[in-house]
């Protein structure tokens, strides 16, 4: 068995085909797409040797021995971690109550 880690990880929106280069988002940590994560009758963590319950796993955290790995521990998610695609802070035409000018 191979593990890497992996110490930042940073992933482009799969979502969107004009997305500029140079752009990409920070990867969202989840316990549930951590390699050190062991599914059965509860969930156990092999570097913090703690287990969590399904509703820790899903929630997301900042541990430092996160190791990405595409596929959903829990069974889940079949397509694998997909990040979201940001949101506009501003719609297209709609003038801000708090524009300056």
């Amino acid at each position: 068995m191979v593990h890497i880690t992996i110490d930042a990880i940073v992933i482009a929106d799969r979502g969107s085909p004009l997305r500029e280069p140079g752009k990409e988002e920070k990867l969202t940590q989840y316990c549930r797409y951590c390699c050190s994560l062991v599914c059965g009758d509860a969930n156990y963590c092999t570097k913090r040797e703690v287990t969590m319950s399904d509703a820790a796993a899903k929630s997301p955290n900042r541990c430092h021995d996160f190791a990405f790995n595409p596929i959903d521990a829990l069974g889940e998610n079949e397509k694998g971690y997909i990040p979201r695609s940001p949101k506009k802070k501003q719609c297209d035409g709609q003038i801000s109550l708090f524009q300056k000018g």
